[in-house]
């Protein structure tokens, strides 16, 4: 009798595959699973719902196959279960390409994995229902977060589309932390791209505005680039160009609106490890209604050893990207030996960082620009 065990998964992700679909048998009445038989229509269909998958891989002629869906699947209370996945039946003497690619080695062999095609349980041969109810609920904790994700997903993408940056921006920072490894993140990535280019160009036209002597526009300009895109490069060099121009960079009035919103976000934050983030935003907090839950949190990762150190990392890494922005403010004015000081600080605060790279191509740049003692020549 073939053994029924849990093991971890022998590759990382499900696939979409090119697979013929296994003809639709009568269902029986007293069976509700409506199995899908195509494969990638069931990927499709869970990548869209954001339900997990549970894929029976067996055969026609698979005694403990028969046995699992005249008993197993035949429980009320795994009937219920299984509403929360999307169930899909592989004949896997016909579809070999795919029980290759999942290395299946004992029929029946059960597949739970994610929206995003992450395997969670790898299960072969007869499950009995006390066990299979537990493989069904271990899968379905395991995918909260990715659930959680996909909905996040959802609202970050309307919220884009419909111009809401400062609504979108704290749930895709979140994403992109939680996402990493996952199949989710070449999507977060792309939507973080698509919002720093957004906000690039916001910055751009502040940056114009700087360069016609027109300083009270340009002040506006970037205040709205701070407020709009929290979190991004663009915002922080314009806290940068604030600074250097004397201005007061944040809206508190706007602040204390967002409260509630901004102390969700710090939560996040601290909960994906973005320590330093979360104490940022902490402290734009202080005087607002959530100062409180603010404090609370700040002390938290204060009094931490360990999350310190992460937050000073980060905080060094956000420190090269300020004094890149400070340089960039600088080099505006035509200060060019101050900004060259600025890159330099860059570099120092975080070698080896993407930020260090595009300072060093600065640096290359305004050395032609900066006055120098001419070389000494023999005469």
């Amino acid at each position: 009798m073939p053994r029924a065990v849990f093991r971890s998964a022998l590759v990382p992700a499900l696939i979409f595959l090119v697979v013929v679909p296994l003809q639709s048998r009568a269902a029986d009445p007293a069976v509700s699973i409506q199995w899908r038989t195509d494969y990638n229509t069931a990927r499709k269909e869970s990548a869209e719902t954001g339900l997990p998958i549970l894929i029976q891989i067996g055969t026609e002629d698979c005694f403990y196959c028969k046995k699992m869906e005249a008993s197993t699947f035949r429980d009320v209370a795994v009937l219920g279960m299984m509403n929360g996945f999307i169930p899909l039946k592989i004949d896997g003497n016909k579809e070999t390409t795919l029980v290759k690619t999942l290395k299946i080695q004992l029929y029946p062999t059960t597949v739970l994995a994610g929206a995003d095609g992450t395997i969670h349980a790898f299960v072969q041969g007869y499950v009995a229902v006390d066990q299979f109810k537990e493989q069904l609920k271990r899968t379905t904790d395991l995918v909260a977060g990715d659930t959680k994700s996909f909905h996040e997903m959802a609202e970050v993408t309307a919220a884009i589309k419909a111009g809401e940056y400062a609504k979108a921006l704290p749930l895709l920072q979140r994403l992109a932390i939680v996402s990493k490894g996952k199949a989710a993140e070449p999507r977060v990535s792309e939507l973080l791209t698509e919002v720093e280019k957004v906000a690039a160009a916001r910055l751009t036209r502040a940056n114009s505005l700087l360069s016609a002597g027109k300083n009270d526009d340009a002040v506006a300009a970037l205040n709205d680039v701070v407020k709009v895109f929290p979190g991004t490069t663009a915002s922080s060099r314009a806290e940068s160009h604030l600074i250097a121009l004397g201005a007061n960079k944040l809206d508190r009035v706007a602040i204390s609106l967002r409260a509630p919103t901004l102390m969700t976000a710090a939560r996040d934050l601290a909960r994906a490890g973005a320590y330093s983030e979360a104490l940022d935003v902490c402290q734009l907090l202080g005087t607002t209604s959530e100062a409180k839950a603010a404090q609370t949190l700040a002390s938290e990762i204060k009094t931490d050893p360990t999350r310190l150190a992460v937050a000073a990392r980060q905080t060094n890494e956000k420190a090269a990207a300020l004094q890149s922005a400070l340089g960039d403010a600088h080099a505006l004015k035509g200060e060019y030996a101050e900004a060259v000081k600025c890159y330099e600080l860059a570099i120092l605060f975080s070698p080896n960082s993407p930020t260090a790279t595009a300072a060093t191509a600065q640096l290359v740049k305004l050395r032609g620009s900066v006055p120098v003692v001419p070389a000494v020549r023999s005469k």
